[in-house]
C-alpha cells in the first residue's frame, strides 16, 4: 500500500473515531440530563394539566429523540468498526483505542431472540440475563416505583 493511501486510511479512521466519541459524549450527557428529576417533571405535567403540545414535547425529548440519537450512535459505531477492521495492522492505533474497539465489537448489536412460528426464542440467554439483571438494579426499581406511584397519585388526583 502506498504511503499516501496509508495516511488517508489513518486520517479516515481518526475522523470516524472522533466523530463517534463526540456523539457518544453527547448521547451520554443527554441521557443524564433526561434522568434529572424525571418523576418531578411528570408530576408537574399532571398537576398543571399539561396541554397536548407540552405532552408531545415531553415525549419527544424523553423518548423519541433519545431513540434517534441511539440509532445515530449505532450507525457511527458500525462505520467506525468497519474502518477499524479494514485498517487494523496497516495504520498505527494506540493500545487504548484498540482495547476500546475490541470492547465495541463485543457490544455490537446481535439478535438476542429469533422468531420461530410466531414465538420469540432466546438465542443469547447470557446477554438477556445480564440486561434483565441491570433492569432489576435497585436504582432502576426505585425509579420505576416512583414513576408508577406518581402516575397512580395523579390518576387519583384527577379522579380517574
Amino acid at each position: 500500500m502506498k504511503v499516501k493511501d496509508i495516511k488517508t486510511l489513518q486520517n479516515r479512521f481518526e475522523l470516524y473515531y472522533k466523530e463517534f466519541k463526540n456523539y457518544e459524549n453527547f448521547v451520554n450527557s443527554n441521557i443524564e440530563e433526561q434522568k434529572k428529576g424525571m418523576p418531578e417533571r411528570i408530576q408537574k405535567l399532571w398537576e398543571n394539566n399539561a396541554s397536548e403540545d407540552e405532552l408531545i414535547s415531553f415525549n419527544t425529548h424523553t423518548k423519541i429523540l433519545p431513540q434517534i440519537y441511539g440509532k445515530d450512535l449505532n450507525a457511527l459505531k458500525e462505520k467506525l468498526l468497519v474502518a477499524y477492521d479494514m485498517s487494523e495492522g496497516i495504520i498505527e492505533i494506540s493500545a487504548e483505542v484498540k482495547t476500546e474497539m475490541e470492547n465495541l465489537h463485543k457490544m455490537t448489536d446481535k439478535p438476542m431472540y429469533i422468531v420461530k412460528e410466531g414465538k420469540a426464542i432466546p438465542v443469547d440467554e447470557e446477554r438477556i440475563n445480564t440486561l434483565l439483571s441491570i433492569a432489576k438494579a435497585p436504582q432502576y426499581l426505585k425509579q420505576a416505583l416512583e414513576i408508577v406511584t406518581n402516575m397512580k397519585n395523579m390518576a387519583e388526583f384527577k379522579g380517574e
